[in-house]
């Protein structure tokens, strides 16, 4: 078990205000467990976060935005069942192993078929 999940399935919402992000691991395994993220729209977030449906994005910086959605969901148990559902249908459908194999396979094939393309136009 990641060190991290224990923690984070006692949280009811991740948030995440960060002023620059790669690919943000933490916050896939958050949603594989249900979890809606509030997240500034940096790097790879707003890939994975969806505004209103898995969670809320905010500006960078803006501290008060990021506390206004943290609370509007730690006080909708509803809304934030609603996001947390949504989040977990997103990572099964996107970023499960199978799935992200099958995604790698596919760009590994569309390089090789574009690199013999370009060999038999030499």
């Amino acid at each position: 078990m990641d060190p991290i999940e224990p923690l984070v399935e006692r949280a009811a919402v991740l948030v995440m205000t960060s002023r620059s992000e790669g690919f943000p691991m933490l916050a896939l395994e958050a949603m594989a467990l249900g979890r809606p993220v509030v997240a500034t729209r940096v790097g790879g977030l707003p890939e994975i976060v969806a505004d209103g449906e898995t969670g809320v994005l905010v500006a960078p910086g803006d501290e008060a935005a990021a506390a206004r959605a943290m609370s509007r969901l730690l006080a909708d148990a509803g809304e934030r069942r609603r996001m947390g559902t949504a989040a977990r249908h997103l990572i099964v459908d996107r970023f499960t192993q199978g799935v992200m194999t099958s995604a790698h396979l596919a760009a590994y094939r569309r390089l090789l078929d574009r690199a013999d393309t370009a060999r038999v136009r030499e």
